[in-house]
């Protein structure tokens, strides 16, 4: 990673911060990673890792180096290899702040899987956040990053901010979109 990159994905998180933006909610699938494994990815997560896209593995390190709240919303059946994807990539990161929400058989019947997009997998992270952490996290402090332009268009429905991901993403196209949002409104 260049140093000049890592500027760029750093800036992004101070943007997003500006922005009022508390969480990064991430899609996995063709999202992180340029392929979809259709939940039933089976060559295991050293050879997964290497369909990371790149402008992500540097917005992730500057979130997670910059204390910034990061999950992962996915409808893979496979946490455990995200989380093994994970480490792997962002090898430099605590990667163990990231909460992963994937389509576990117990989470399926939790939400009974609502056709709501990534809302089931955001209000849990949320929760998760809360619990643990105490840190409240309001929808409009959600940025979800996802290649589904319908979950994106619920994200927004439900008071997210939410970025559709092209194949050819970079963090100019991130800062772009960033730009384009209103800053988080004066405590007064």
């Amino acid at each position: 990673m260049s140093a000049r990159a890592l500027v760029d994905a750093t800036s992004l998180v101070h943007l997003c911060r500006k922005k009022g933006i508390e969480l990064l909610a991430c899609d996995f699938d063709s999202t992180l990673i340029s392929i979809h494994t259709g939940g039933m990815w089976g060559d295991g997560a050293k050879k997964l890792s290497e369909f990371f896209r790149p402008c992500f593995k540097q917005l992730l390190s500057a979130a997670l180096s910059g204390d910034m709240n990061v999950a992962v919303v996915t409808y893979s059946s496979q946490p455990w290899l995200i989380k093994e994807v994970l480490k792997i990539t962002l090898n430099k990161c605590d990667t163990s702040k990231v909460i992963i929400r994937g389509n576990t058989p117990e989470f399926m019947e939790k939400t009974r899987f609502s056709a709501m997009g990534k809302e089931d997998h955001i209000a849990y992270v949320i929760n998760e956040l809360y619990t643990k952490m105490k840190k409240v996290v309001h929808p409009q402090e959600v940025l979800l990053l996802d290649d589904d332009r319908e979950n994106v268009e619920l994200a927004i429905k439900f008071g997210h901010r939410a970025f559709e991901v092209k194949d050819n993403i970079t963090l100019e196209d991130l800062q772009r979109f960033l730009n384009s949002l209103p800053d988080k409104p004066k405590e007064s």
